[in-house]
């Protein structure tokens, strides 16, 4: 399993972060938000997706604050 995490990070990262907003807003995200979740991996790229990073991330997001 590490290996396999280990080669895909974001889709790990992507998963975690769609588990967030769920958890977060009471709602899973839909196909109009996959763009916001695009700004959210990008921005938490150059930090590895580390989770305090896709943390914040999605706590700033719009997702996260209008829902």
């Amino acid at each position: 399993f590490q290996k396999l995490a280990l080669a895909h990070p974001e889709r790990i990262a992507r998963a975690f972060v769609s588990q967030l907003l769920t958890y977060a807003t009471g709602a899973e995200p839909s196909y109009a938000d996959r763009r916001e979740i695009d700004r959210i991996m990008a921005s938490t790229k150059a930090k590895q997706y580390g989770v305090k990073s896709l943390i914040h991330a999605v706590a700033e997001s719009r997702l996260f604050q209008t829902k």
